[in-house]
C-alpha cells in the first residue's frame, strides 16, 4: 500500500508540474485565438478550406506570386525528386482528384487524395488510377491525406501502392519550410502561420516548441520519465474506461425515459471496444445505441447514437426493417427521406441514414483528444454533458422526427 500511494503522489506531482507549465503558456495560445480561416469556414472544411488553399499554395500560377517554390518543397517533402517543376501544373478537381499534380508529357501522374474526416467510397481510388492509366500517365503516384496518416481502405486502394501522409507530420513540416521561404514577405507569411497554426488544432499539437522544451526538461529529471511511462503505458486502458462510461450513461438516461434499446444493430459492447481500442486490422469503429421511437409503414423509425468511426460522435434517424438499416433509398420512402433531411444538421442520407446530427461540443473516441473527450472520464463533467446532450439535443430531434412521421401519416 505503500508503494501504490508513492506512485500516486509522484504522478500526482508530475501531473502538478506539467499543469503549472501548461498555464504558464495558456495565456500565449488564446492571444493567438485569432484565426482568418476558422471565421471565414468550419476548422475541418474538406474541399473549401484545407484542399483548396493547399492547391493555391502548390499552384505555380497562385496568387501568392512565389511562383512553383512551394510546389518544389511539397515534393520535396513527399520525397519526389524527379519531376521538373517548371514543366508541372497542378488542379483541383481533376476527375473528382482533389488535388492532382502532372506533368506536361504525361510522364507523372501525382494524386493527393484529401481525407480529413469523410472515408473514401467505392473503388475511388482504384477508379482515379484507371482514368489516369487510360490517359496514357506513365508514373501514378497515390497520396492519401487525413489527419494523422490513417491507411484508404481496402476496397478504395484495392491492390495499387498508396503513400499514406498526414496534416500531423506531412502537411505540417511543409508549412514551415514555406514559412521559413517568406520571411522576407509578411503578408504571405502571416498567412501561412494562422494555417500552420489551423493545422495544428486540428492535428492536436497545442504547444509550441519552448513549451515542449521545458516539459521535455522537467521529464528529464530525476526519474519523471519513468512516471510518465505508467501513464503512456496504460493510456489505452484509460481510452477504454472513458469511452464505456460514457456509453453506459447514455444507455441509462435513454432506458429511463422508457426508451427500450435495441441490443442488435451493432450496439456498443466490450467486443466492439477492444476492436476499436486494442484492435489492429478489421477495427469495428461504427458502433453505439439505437431504439425505436416511432413506425412507418413495415419499418421501425429510430434514432440512433454511434462512434462515428473516424469522425465526432453523432446521432441521427434511420428506419429499421427486419433488423436492417440499409433501406433508406427504396423509393417508397422517398417523401420521408426528403422531410427528414430537411431538418437535420447535414443535408445529407445514405443506405443508413435518413439524417444526421453532430453532438455539440465535439467528442471524438477515435482521436481521444480534445478537452472534452478528455474530460469524460470525469464523472461529474460526463453526466452533465450526457444531460446536456439528452435534453438539449437528441430529445427536441426526436419530437421534430415524430412531428414529421405523425404528419406523413396523417396525410
Amino acid at each position: 500500500m505503500q508503494i501504490l500511494n508513492e506512485e500516486h503522489t509522484k504522478i500526482q506531482s508530475l501531473l502538478d508540474q506539467v499543469g503549472h507549465i501548461d498555464f504558464q503558456y495558456r495565456k500565449t495560445r488564446n492571444a493567438k485565438s485569432f484565426n482568418i480561416f476558422t471565421i471565414l469556414r468550419g476548422e475541418h472544411e474538406e474541399v473549401n478550406l484545407h484542399s483548396r488553399f493547399i492547391f493555391e499554395l502548390l499552384n505555380p500560377k497562385g496568387s501568392h506570386g512565389c511562383g512553383s517554390v512551394f510546389l518544389e518543397l511539397m515534393l520535396q517533402t513527399l520525397g519526389i525528386t524527379d519531376i521538373d517543376v517548371n514543366n508541372v501544373s497542378v488542379h483541383r478537381e481533376h476527375y473528382k482528384i482533389d488535388i492532382f499534380i502532372k506533368s506536361a508529357n504525361l510522364k507523372h501522374g501525382i494524386v493527393i487524395e484529401n481525407k480529413l474526416l469523410a472515408e473514401d467510397t467505392g473503388n475511388q481510388l482504384q477508379n482515379y488510377h484507371k482514368n489516369l492509366t487510360i490517359q496514357n500517365y506513365k508514373n501514378i503516384k497515390i497520396f492519401f491525406l487525413t489527419i494523422e496518416g490513417r491507411p484508404p481502405s481496402v476496397q478504395s486502394i484495392g491492390e495499387l501502392v498508396c503513400m499514406n501522409i498526414s496534416y500531423k507530420v506531412h502537411i505540417s513540416q511543409w508549412l514551415q519550410k514555406c514559412i521559413n521561404q517568406t520571411l522576407e514577405m509578411p503578408d504571405i507569411m502571416e498567412v501561412l502561420i494562422q494555417y500552420q497554426s489551423l493545422v495544428n488544432k486540428i492535428t492536436g499539437i497545442k504547444m509550441d516548441i519552448e513549451e515542449q522544451t521545458k516539459i521535455y526538461n522537467l521529464l528529464a529529471q530525476d526519474d519523471n520519465m519513468l512516471t510518465a511511462n505508467k501513464i503512456v503505458s496504460n493510456w489505452k486502458h484509460f481510452r477504454w474506461h472513458t469511452e464505456w462510461d460514457f456509453w453506459e450513461d447514455l444507455d441509462k438516461i435513454i432506458s429511463d425515459n422508457s426508451y427500450v434499446i435495441n441490443k442488435k444493430g451493432h450496439k456498443y459492447s466490450d467486443t466492439e471496444l477492444n476492436s476499436a481500442i486494442y484492435g489492429f486490422q478489421k477495427r469495428s469503429l461504427w458502433y453505439g445505441i439505437i431504439f425505436p421511437i416511432n413506425q412507418y409503414a413495415d419499418c421501425d423509425v429510430c434514432i440512433r447514437i454511434d462512434r462515428g468511426g473516424h469522425n465526432n460522435v453523432r446521432f441521427g434517424a434511420a428506419l429499421v426493417r427486419n433488423g436492417k438499416r440499409e433501406i433508406h433509398l427504396e423509393p417508397q420512402y422517398a417523401e420521408i427521406l426528403k422531410r427528414i433531411i430537411a431538418i437535420s444538421e447535414r443535408h445529407e442520407s445514405n443506405e443508413w441514414w435518413l439524417g444526421l446530427m453532430d453532438c455539440y461540443p465535439n467528442i471524438n473516441f477515435e482521436k481521444f483528444r480534445g478537452e472534452n473527450t478528455l474530460k469524460l472520464s470525469n464523472f461529474e463533467f460526463r453526466k452533465n454533458y450526457i444531460n446536456a446532450l439528452w435534453k438539449d439535443q437528441i430529445v427536441p430531434y426526436i419530437n421534430m422526427v415524430n412531428t414529421v412521421v405523425n404528419e406523413i401519416k396523417a396525410e
